[in-house]
């Protein structure tokens, strides 16, 4: 009986450190495509825009992955801070942040309207 409690005992360990593994495991995967970096595709980070012509796609993000590929996203809602977004409904000039799959850019923003363009820096 008392080999069997040893027994079950071992099958329980092994079970628990296989799971707790198999996270590390996955995460190094030969060959997964991960992303190495993410720029502006227009080559800036700096924007100007007409408030009533913007829109979010407008602005493109170059991203490029570990086996060399690049591909080019539009930005959309779910790459800012609602605080970000809420913004861009009103001129002026800001810095906004844009993930994407844990990868950071900061653009700034010129936002006019009409013949009007905003030059000045926003105070911080």
């Amino acid at each position: 009986m008392a080999k069997l409690k040893i027994i079950v005992l071992l099958l329980i360990v092994v079970l628990i450190t296989g799971c707790t593994n198999k996270e590390k495991i996955d995460d190094d995967i030969p060959g997964e495509k991960k992303i190495s970096s993410i720029s502006f595709a227009e080559g800036t980070d700096t924007f100007n825009f007409q408030l009533d012509e913007f829109l979010l796609e407008d602005i493109k993000i170059e991203v490029k992955y570990s086996d060399k590929t690049k591909e080019i996203i539009p930005l959309d809602i779910s790459m800012i801070s609602k605080s970000d977004f809420e913004m861009l409904f009103t001129t002026g000039t800001y810095f906004i942040n844009i993930n994407y799959e844990g990868k950071t850019l900061q653009a700034l923003i010129y936002m006019n309207w009409g013949d009007e363009i905003i030059s000045s820096l926003p105070k911080i």
